[in-house]
């Protein structure tokens, strides 16, 4: 695999064992950053395309920019980062919530901490291998938040199947 990837992780007990486990599942580069700042002052050139991320994984707790107002950037163009770039958010307290905010921010998927390393690969995996459909909406843009294959009827209409006439 030669899929970069990018971690934003201000804890370098974290980042550590993450970056040791996705390098021997063949992800390669990866970079690390300690906050949204210092990742979004890289050197964006002309080879910037050559090192597009294939997933940014950013931690809740990062200094900077945070992460929500950043998938915001990222989902709006206003980065040099295509809008579709997956986006895996790790936090501490992942109530449900936090979890929606994520999702209504375009966050693709959320990783409760502590992280096991299996957890986090299976959903990046899962991420770079099937990409969600991307949606682009005057009130959302992000990945398709539905989790299941459940194709529209063939007359459209989705609400009110069920409902007495």
């Amino acid at each position: 695999m030669t899929h970069r990837i990018v971690l934003i992780e201000a804890q370098q007990d974290v980042a550590s064992p993450l970056m040791r486990a996705l390098r021997d599942q063949g992800y390669d580069p990866v970079d690390h950053y300690y906050s949204v700042d210092g990742f979004l002052n890289q050197d964006t050139g002309p080879d910037g395309a050559d090192r597009a991320p294939a997933c940014i994984v950013v931690a809740q707790e990062v200094q900077g920019l945070k992460p929500l107002p950043f998938a915001d950037r990222v989902r709006r163009g206003k980065t040099h980062l295509a809008r579709a770039t997956p986006l895996i958010l790790t936090a501490y307290l992942t109530d449900i919530s936090q979890i929606t905010a994520a999702r209504d921010h375009g966050i693709d998927e959320v990783c409760a901490k502590p992280l096991r390393p299996n957890n986090l690969l299976a959903k990046l995996n899962q991420l770079i291998s099937n990409p969600r459909p991307f949606v682009i909406s005057r009130r959302y843009t992000g990945p398709d938040r539905r989790r299941h294959n459940d194709p529209a009827p063939v007359t459209g209409e989705r609400r009110g199947q069920s409902d007495a006439g």
